[in-house]
Parts: structure tokens; sequence; C-alpha cells
């Protein structure tokens, strides 16, 4: 596709477009919460269900969440639901224990730390 322009501004503007959509869009991951695992319940198929206390922030269903293991991140999965008292919730603020099924194949162990983050896609500018 040729365009043609008359301003050297429009021509740049364009250029810029171009090579942004090139790029792709940027993913921009941010910390939301931190839990301590103080019990395992279950290890049915790819998901763990673990127990703990949300120390910082909150946990939300849906969000990534890392396996911190003695300050070395060991592996990442997914928050598919939350439980607090036999109720599934949406989220868990700091101060409260709950239940979570956690999807990643990592295996957690009791005093394993869950770092929990959402991520968002920005389209790229120049």
């Amino acid at each position: 596709v040729v365009h043609i322009h008359n301003i050297i501004y429009e021509l740049i503007d364009d250029l810029k477009e171009c090579v942004s959509e090139w790029l792709g869009p940027e993913i921009i991951k941010t910390e939301i919460g931190r839990m301590k695992i103080a019990a395992l319940f279950g290890k049915p198929k790819k998901l763990q269900i673990v127990g703990g206390k949300v120390i910082a922030g909150k946990v939300r269903t849906g969000s990534i969440a890392d396996v911190v293991r003695e300050n070395q991140n060991i592996g990442t999965g997914k928050i598919e639901e939350i439980r607090i008292a036999k109720s599934s919730v949406q989220e868990c603020v700091e101060g409260n224990e709950c239940g979570v099924k956690f999807t990643g194949g990592i295996d957690i162990q009791v005093g394993d730390i869950l770092v929990f983050s959402i991520e968002e896609e920005k389209k790229r500018v120049l």
C-alpha cells in the first residue's frame, strides 16, 4: 500500500501508527496482594486447593499467582475460585483467611507465599 502525504507531520503520524501495530500490546503486571499458605486441602488433577491468610492487599478470582518459596519465585498459576467459609466469593481482603483453587502445576507447600497480580494490555505508542 502506498500512501502519499503533503505534510511531513501526517507522514510521521502514519509511520508511528504502523510501527505501533507491529510492536503489539505492552503487558503491564500489577501486584494486588499476598497470601501465606497455612493448609493444603486437596490436589484433584491439575489444580490444587490451598488455604491461608491474606497478609497484604487482596486476592481476586482470575488473578495471576506467583508461588514464592524462600524468596525464590518457583512458578506461576491462576486463581480459579475463592472460598470463605464454604461460600464462593470474588475477592478476599487483607487480614482474612480463605481457600483458593490454584491451577498451574506447581506443588504448593505450607509456608509458601502466593503473590497475586493482574495483567493489563496497553497499546504501545511511539
